[in-house]
């Protein structure tokens, strides 16, 4: 009897044995399968291939891993973000309470996965504010202080018209030769309308003109009408300083009624302008001559101003010229000029800056 109880546990035994050796070089298979997925997966770092895998392994040995490489995270880095966020979670939790603390938070914490919370709560806060008091202002700090940008489009919207109406009376009065003003303004619109196409012809008029080599010498031009005179007067810096001397040189124009017209008779200056330690250099003596490709042109003694500053001197001298005159300084091969005693090159720079000044004011 014992020894059939014994053949019977033996032949249990070698079953159960053989099962087990059946059921190892399955799972064998399987697991060199599953493997060979995550190694490629980990090798290649290709979304499709972590998707490869947890498609067919949804629940196996190597899914966590593959969800982390989906995230684009490592196991060490889900290890630091938890230490970071166990370091974080009280001043995150008083953040929560008391609404206040945003920044001392995205300071201190940049890598918490609190971050995000932290952001909307800060967004949704400002926002109850803004909304509360519902003032335009309000609204465009909101957009410059929004961290997360929950709000952004629709503060946009409901400042949109107003913004614009400012915006419109600001560009309204500036002259069409103040390029940057312009550009800056009409961008603004663009931004708060960006189908309008006024504000798209604008910004390309002006920007065309801002990235023309002639630009550098245009945006020098100001222009500027006085309502009590009813006149509009031109002017420009040629940027010419004289070596070893303060004197600088320009031109100026000017005409009757605003906005420059054919019917328009303009008068032309030559200006001097005078900065010097060492007192007065011109008030007794400014005569002016120009020698023009070989030809002198006499202009007599200048009208003489200026003013004494703390250390300083400023003299002011204008010369009335014709614009013939001008046309030929602006292309002459050479061109000198003596004020005083001073004398001077009337440079290559000059000459292209009275080029532009002169091509502005035809009509």
């Amino acid at each position: 009897m014992k020894i059939t109880k014994i053949i019977l546990l033996f032949i249990l035994y070698c079953f159960l044995t053989s099962s087990n050796i059946f059921a190892s070089d399955h799972d064998q298979t399987l697991n060199k399968e599953e493997q060979r997925l995550i190694r490629k997966a980990k090798h290649f770092k290709q979304i499709e291939d972590y998707q490869d895998y947890l498609q067919h392994y949804p629940n196996g040995v190597y899914a966590e891993e593959a969800r982390r490489g989906l995230r684009g995270e490592t196991k060490e880095q889900l290890e630091e973000k938890a230490k970071i966020d166990k370091l974080a979670k009280p001043l995150f939790d008083k953040v929560m309470k008391t609404n206040k603390y945003y920044s001392l938070f995205l300071e201190r914490f940049p890598k918490s996965s609190y971050v995000d919370e932290v952001k909307r709560t800060h967004d949704m806060d400002l926002w109850e504010f803004t909304k509360t008091h519902n003032e335009i202002y309000l609204y465009e700090a909101y957009i410059k202080r929004s961290l997360s940008g929950i709000h952004v489009e629709e503060a946009k919207k409901i400042i949109g018209p107003t913004k614009i109406k400012e915006l419109e009376a600001k560009v309204k009065p500036l002259s069409a030769s103040d390029v940057d003003g312009n550009l800056i303004l009409y961008k603004e619109l663009l931004g708060l309308d960006p189908e309008n196409i006024k504000y798209k012809k604008k910004v390309l008029h002006y920007q065309a003109i801002k990235n023309q080599p002639s630009y550098k010498y245009t945006s020098r031009i100001k222009e500027r009408y006085d309502k009590f005179d009813d006149s509009t007067r031109y002017s420009m810096s040629l940027f010419g300083v004289v070596r070893g001397s303060g004197l600088r040189i320009g031109v100026s124009a000017y005409h009757s009624g605003k906005g420059l017209t054919s019917k328009n008779h303009i008068r032309y200056y030559i200006n001097f302008e005078n900065h010097s330690s060492d007192g007065w250099k011109y008030l007794k003596y400014c005569p002016l001559r120009f020698i023009v490709d070989g030809k002198v042109s006499n202009f007599g003694e200048l009208d003489h101003d200026g003013h004494v500053g703390n250390g300083y001197v400023l003299e002011f001298m204008n010369a009335s010229v014709q614009r013939t005159f001008l046309n030929k300084l602006a292309f002459a091969k050479e061109a000198e000029f003596k004020l005083g005693i001073t004398i001077g090159t009337f440079s290559t720079e000059m000459k292209e800056g009275l080029q532009v000044f002169l091509h502005y004011l035809q009509k």
